[in-house]
């Protein structure tokens, strides 16, 4: 449940699924806009899921970051990719602030 939701909401927002880690994601997008409806999506998405399935309840942490990341093959670095596993790391579950969202130079 929790991949298919975040995966609908990376391809509703245009996003690039640069790649998973157990049951975290690496996004980029090509915008912040769209980094930023992205998280509200998988927020308001998770919100639905869980008052309709409340026993088996899914939360999330959401890190962003606008700065640009080196693309290396099929793989992304530098330090906005760095920020925003930081920020994720701070955050409690469900608030936006495990999605990483670096805008990426092509």
């Amino acid at each position: 449940i929790h991949n298919a939701l975040i995966r609908d909401q990376i391809a509703e927002h245009a996003g690039h699924e640069i790649k998973t880690i157990g049951d975290s994601f690496m996004v980029s997008f090509d915008s912040a806009r769209r980094a930023v409806g992205c998280a509200v999506g998988v927020q308001r998405a998770l919100a639905r899921h869980n008052r309709a399935h409340p026993d088996r309840e899914v939360k999330v942490r959401i890190g962003l970051h606008t700065g640009e990341a080196i693309r290396e093959d099929d793989d992304l670095f530098g330090s906005s990719v760095d920020a925003a596993a930081r920020i994720m790391a701070l955050r409690a579950s469900s608030d936006v602030a495990s999605v990483t969202c670096p805008t990426t130079s092509r």
